[in-house]
């Protein structure tokens, strides 16, 4: 670490030097963030879509397991050892 006798002074033009570097890093950053910004929105509408179609499918599978168990009651009303005397499909 260096002690305060070996710091370079502190001019004008040097710190004005840094303050410009410093605006031009704030830039990019702020670049950066942007881009950021837009994948994030990107993703978002993929993974929405991705719910979209992952309900979808969980829906068929339902439907699909509806329609075995209506169809095996209507060939016997017993289930499991269970007798039953009617079977309401779901609209």
């Amino acid at each position: 670490m260096r002690s305060k006798n070996t710091l370079p002074k502190a001019t004008f033009e040097s710190t004005w030097a840094l303050i410009q570097k410093n605006t031009q890093n704030c830039k990019k950053y702020d670049q950066y963030f942007a881009e950021m910004r837009e994948d994030r929105k990107k993703m978002d509408e993929s993974i929405k879509a991705m719910q979209q179609e992952l309900g979808g499918m969980g829906n068929s599978n339902g439907e699909i397991a509806e329609s075995y168990f209506v169809n095996s009651f209507s060939n016997s009303m017993c289930f499991a050892g269970q007798q039953y005397d009617e079977i309401d499909r779901k609209s």
